[in-house]
């Protein structure tokens, strides 16, 4: 098999999304052998020689990756760095809001016993009977039960209402630091280019003032007869 067409064959294989596939042979299910790297003489060798190597590792790196450039794996690491802040964020918020919902279902839980305890107290009398102990009993316990689920979804829907504005901000945050990088390294390319044309022109222009200071030097040293 030809080294260029295996390549060749590795390519469309990795197009395809079958990174494994492009790294293995069918048959012996072993990794591809491939000849290797010589090193040429002169400048242009070593040149040759540093590239195919770079090539090579660029390529096992990427498919030991699953990816098919370095740009899919910049944007893969980018999509991480986005749901990574914004999990982070819903985390943070949920958490919050868990503490605030309990704290509310626990107010109103306190709020609620109080006036079930003074109502207790104020129909005191009417406990004579069994019947009526029975009663009152169940009555206690179906409002137990009540303020205990009323902590429960307090806390559950601070939980969930801090995770959804938590996540929303932990996106949107993650998104704006990424433009602003951006266009921070836009900016910083465009006052980099402008340095360098700068820089271009000037050395062009030295050559100029060189010879036209030469010139003028010779010409002062030169003698003029006044005729």
């Amino acid at each position: 098999m030809h080294y260029r067409c295996l390549q060749d064959w590795q390519q469309v294989r990795r197009a395809q999304g079958q990174f494994r596939q492009a790294r293995q042979c069918e048959i012996c299910r072993q990794p591809y052998k491939l000849p290797a790297v010589q090193c040429g003489g002169g400048g242009s060798g070593r040149w040759d020689y540093l590239r195919q190597l770079l090539a090579r590792s660029s390529t096992h790196v990427l498919d030991s990756l699953s990816c098919q450039s370095w740009g899919a794996l910049a944007y893969r690491a980018w999509k991480l760095y986005v749901l990574g802040s914004s999990v982070v964020g819903a985390a943070q918020a949920g958490a919050a809001g868990l503490r605030a919902g309990f704290g509310m279902g626990k107010t109103l839980v306190v709020e609620q016993t109080s006036i079930l305890l003074g109502l207790l107290n104020v129909l005191g009398e009417m406990l004579g009977t069994p019947f009526a102990e029975l009663l009152w009993c169940q009555a206690v316990a179906c409002v137990a039960f009540a303020l205990v689920s009323e902590v429960l979804y307090a806390s559950v829907l601070g939980a969930v209402a801090g995770g959804v504005v938590g996540f929303f901000r932990g996106y949107c945050g993650a998104v704006q630091a990424s433009f602003a990088l951006a266009s921070q390294g836009v900016v910083r390319t465009a006052h980099a280019g402008r340095s360098l044309a700068k820089a271009a022109g000037m050395a062009l222009r030295l050559p100029w003032f060189g010879l036209r200071g030469l010139l003028l030097g010779l010409a002062r040293s030169l003698p003029v007869r006044i005729l």
